[in-house]
């Protein structure tokens, strides 16, 4: 995974790993990545939001999906929110 920083990232129990998402590296991103505890694997969800960083990133346990709200993107605010389709 290439280095970044204001990233998110969450415990996803569906894949026994961390998934990681945007953040800056160099300009705003918006890859996804799964640390398994010894290897990293770029995700390709089905959409992805807009590159972003600074934003709130949880695993819903109820729906078993990943959450991301808001954050910045560029100087521009951002408030919508979106799941990560990562079956």
């Amino acid at each position: 995974m290439p280095y970044r920083f204001f990233s998110g990232a969450t415990y996803d129990p569906r894949f026994q790993g961390v998934v990681v998402f945007g953040g800056f590296s160099g300009t705003d991103v918006n890859d996804t990545w799964l640390w398994d505890g010894t290897d990293w694997q770029q995700l390709t969800p089905a959409s992805v939001p807009a590159e972003r960083e600074s934003f709130g990133m949880a695993f819903d346990e109820l729906h078993q999906k990943t959450v991301i709200y808001g954050g910045q993107s560029g100087a521009s605010l951002l408030n919508d929110t979106w799941v990560l389709q990562t079956n």
